[in-house]
């Protein structure tokens, strides 16, 4: 299983790490900057699905978004396996789709950003 998220936002760092700490299997983390052409194409994804979202490659699955945060919360321990489900399940997964890009277009102000994203250049 592979996580791809982005290398530069620190956010998306300090989820990946928070997921890292409650794994129970392995998933290869990978930066969205490091992902050649030929994997987009192996994995039917676009530069801009990684630039909107998070990514997880399950063998021939591919799940982006909240999606992809139900899957990999599938793989940790205690109670975030059953958490993953729930946000996974049918009309909850709109509401968890609605709030995952609420949050992807506010993480430049959430805490741990380091990314520029959505910043004004001017700082104003």
């Amino acid at each position: 299983m592979i996580l791809i998220l982005d290398g530069t936002c620190g956010f998306c760092q300090q989820c990946a790490l928070w997921i890292e700490r409650r794994l129970r299997t392995s998933i290869t983390f990978r930066a969205n900057q490091t992902v050649t052409d030929d994997e987009l194409v192996d994995w039917s994804l676009t530069r801009q699905n990684l630039a909107e979202a998070v990514c997880v490659i399950d063998g021939a699955n591919t799940y982006q978004g909240s999606r992809a945060v139900a899957v990999a919360l599938r793989q940790c321990r205690a109670g975030w396996p059953l958490l993953g489900r729930l946000i996974a399940l049918p009309g909850i997964a709109l509401v968890s789709e609605a709030i995952y890009r609420a949050v992807a277009r506010n993480r430049h102000r959430l805490p741990g950003a380091t990314c520029g994203i959505g910043q004004n250049p001017a700082g104003e």
